[in-house]
């Protein structure tokens, strides 16, 4: 009996986890009378002080950042906000810096992250019964390879600001960074260097392998099927590859490739913004990303994407 092969997943494979430099940094925390006490209790708002040091020290080392007249140029801490997430610094910054009384329109970026609507819808900038029965307020912009397209955004914001809007709302404020307890082993690991070689000796180079093995099948199997590759590009992703059909709907793709042959990923129709007819518009266009197909490496081996990429050949041919 095949096995599933999920390559819609973002996780991290098992076995990419740091649970022994984690351990290891843990220990001189919650063994130290004063560090665990302030491990265990409300952190600063924008995150744990030496985290956020180690972390712009980290990235300007990564990275080598110039300013604009091309002079070295370090990080400072302030920059830095340690979050508990993506999800969960989206939705705390929509409560901070947004509010369904005042703020007119979300603009998003599409094809967007397909988990991000319900955090908007869920702030109060949905629509069909989610905001007062009234039409969402999430808009699509869409982009080229020179990033997004501003005459559109805007042309839009123009249009927006015509409307008057009232409603309720409100937001929050936590009692303190939620990520402070993880935050203080995290900064125990990078101040060892224990992440730092996580990631070059096993993140990078497992990232890598998996990276070539999916491409390598995709052109063996996919693209004689006329399926296009629409990577390579400068803002090439860092856990996943897209693609293109030359014709037809990805979702009734997806549909029969997890139906007949346990094979799962995710299609363009997902990342479309709720909502917001001209996004599924823009979408169903010939090369809309309603033709696109996104899959992730990062929690499948190497010999579970080749198998998984040749179930979507047959699932093509089918």
């Amino acid at each position: 009996m095949r096995a599933p092969i999920d390559l819609q997943l973002g996780w991290p494979s098992t076995t990419l986890h740091p649970s022994g430099p984690l351990l290891t940094s843990a220990s001189p925390i919650l063994t130290a009378p004063e560090q665990s006490a302030a491990a265990l209790n409300y952190g600063p708002g924008h995150g744990y002080g030496p985290l956020r040091a180690s972390i712009a020290s980290w990235l300007t080392a990564s990275y080598a950042p110039r300013d604009a007249d091309g002079r070295p140029y370090a990080i400072p801490p302030n920059r830095v906000m340690v979050g508990n997430g993506a999800s969960g610094t989206l939705l705390n910054a929509v409560l901070r810096l947004a509010a369904p009384a005042y703020t007119r329109a979300v603009w998003m970026v599409e094809p967007t992250y397909f988990l991000a609507c319900p955090i908007f819808a869920d702030a109060g900038f949905g629509g069909d019964g989610d905001d007062e029965g009234g039409p969402s307020r999430m808009r699509g912009v869409p982009e080229d390879d020179e990033g997004i397209d501003v005459g559109f955004l805007r042309a839009a914001i123009e249009r927006v600001e015509a409307e008057v809007r009232a409603g309720t709302g409100g937001s929050t404020r936590s009692g303190g960074n939620p990520a402070h307890f993880s935050s203080m082993f995290v900064h125990q690991m990078l101040s060892t260097g224990a992440l730092q070689n996580h990631i070059d000796t096993v993140l990078v180079p497992t990232y890598r392998r998996r990276y070539h093995a999916l491409m390598s099948a995709i052109k063996e199997y996919l693209v004689p099927l006329g399926v296009v590759i629409d990577v390579g590009k400068k803002y090439e992703a860092s856990i996943a590859s897209s693609s293109q059909l030359y014709e037809g709907s990805a979702g009734k793709l997806a549909t029969i490739a997890r139906d007949k042959h346990k094979c799962k990923f995710a299609f363009g129709d997902m990342f479309k913004i709720e909502g917001d007819p001209g996004s599924a518009e823009r979408a169903r266009r010939k090369g809309g990303f309603e033709m696109g197909i996104r899959l992730c490496w990062a929690w499948l081996e190497e010999e579970q994407l080749v198998e998984g990429v040749w179930r979507m050949a047959e699932t093509i041919k089918d």
